[in-house]
């Protein structure tokens, strides 16, 4: 057996002690106090403390001590707003908040990475810096910590990032890599409020009725897809939530719309975004009312680099073998990661590990309240993201 993953695995009870905390207390956004406070711990205790260089966003610095590239590893530590129906012992103590996205896990294998590497320190040849990010279901986290120097000093070469699934074509433990090019859409967050003029709905000429104009707004939003993009030029606009008023004979004063645009290319995120406003503006102009656009976050589409793909993949095969290995076919697909933000600065990847297959029996997707996770990957995991670290700094260390 490889020696990371020996290691790894003799790491096993306490990959799953810190997975079944960080469960039971998940937090939601880009402020996880309680949680960062855990991680914080969690690093002393390991001899590797992190710097907060935003609001709940921690970085550790491990090697430096022999020249050469930096490495950048990911974790995303906030869950979802949602009730927890797992029935799991160590479900969510919060009926407003679970970790049915799997960041849980992802930060007990960052933590048992940190400890791997830590151990392994001297041998490093360059420096892996750590993320330990907030605010990735919100598509905030990742960027606030790029603005807060994440990439500098010293400068990130390589980012990585790990994302389980629960619903995986392979079987559990499987490390894969999705095909090189755009694997994932950008994704924005929206919010149109639309300013109209309240009155009772016996009298509507009265006011301006901002549903009937949020209405207009939804339809003429249409005319992105349908007459402004070609058939090559694919974008996925959703509008999940619509609310205003509340008496059926009285019009309000503002509705408010908010959902997400996806895209697969830069350019055509930009050009939507573009006439986004422009549509929602105009529209509102000619109905006498004013409208705001807010975009309440947003990311890149995610690009896998083709070299650090290879790379990983081989190094992957190294640590596992060739049947603890999947190559991932097929186009990119429509969800989004905040990671992108990141690797729109740096080459980099997402993995993937299979916590639970369909074959397998797995029924319930990501953010799925029922969703369940196996806890026998998580050594797999850690063992992947450290030997993936100190390969690529091996093979691309300066002459």
């Amino acid at each position: 057996m490889n020696s990371f993953l020996n290691e790894a695995q003799k790491m096993q009870e306490s990959l799953v002690q810190d997975r079944r905390w960080l469960h039971a207390h998940p937090e939601v956004g880009g402020s996880l106090p309680n949680t960062v406070a855990y991680v914080k711990k969690r690093l002393e205790e390991i001899g590797a403390p992190g710097q907060e260089i935003c609001d709940s966003g921690l970085v550790v610095l491990l090697g430096g001590k022999k020249p050469g590239p930096c490495i950048l590893l990911r974790a995303d530590m906030d869950a979802l707003p949602m009730k927890e129906e797992s029935g799991l012992p160590f479900a969510s103590t919060c009926d407003r908040a679970a970790h049915t996205c799997g960041h849980d896990m992802h930060t007990a294998m960052m933590l048992g990475v940190v400890r791997l590497l830590r151990a392994h320190e001297d041998e490093l040849c360059g420096t892996v810096k750590i993320m330990f990010q907030p605010g990735e279901e919100p598509l905030i986290g990742a960027e606030r910590m790029v603005q807060a120097g994440i990439l500098e000093n010293p400068k990130v070469d390589a980012a990585i990032t790990l994302h389980v699934n629960a619903v995986a074509p392979f079987p559990t433990g499987t490390l894969s890599v999705a095909e090189a090019g755009v694997a994932l859409a950008s994704c924005d967050n929206y919010r149109i409020t639309v300013h109209g003029k309240g009155c009772h709905g016996a009298w509507p000429y009265q006011g301006v009725d901002p549903i009937a104009v949020g209405a207009h707004i939804l339809v003429a939003l249409q005319q992105l897809n349908a007459r402004e993009l070609s058939t090559s030029e694919a974008a996925v606009l959703t509008q999940g939530m619509f609310h205003s008023g509340d008496a059926p004979n009285i019009i309000p004063d503002t509705a408010v719309i908010q959902g997400t645009l996806r895209t697969l290319d830069e350019s055509v995120r930009q050009r939507c975004l573009k006439r986004f406003q422009e549509i929602a503006a105009g529209v509102g102009a000619a109905l006498q009312a004013d409208v705001e656009v807010e975009i309440t976050g947003g990311c890149a589409p995610l690009v896998n680099d083709p070299e650090v793909r290879a790379d990983a993949l081989r190094y992957f095969r190294e640590l596992v073998g060739e049947d603890g290995v999947a190559e991932k076919e097929g186009g990119p697909i429509m969800s989004s990661e905040d990671f992108a933000n990141v690797m729109a600065h740096a080459p980099g990847i997402q993995v993937s590990l299979a916590v639970n297959s369909v074959a397998e029996g797995a029924r319930y997707p990501m953010h799925n309240p029922k969703v369940m996770m196996r806890e026998e990957p998580l050594y797999i995991g850690t063992a992947a993201m450290a030997y993936l670290a100190k390969r690529w700094l091996e093979e691309h260390a300066n002459p």
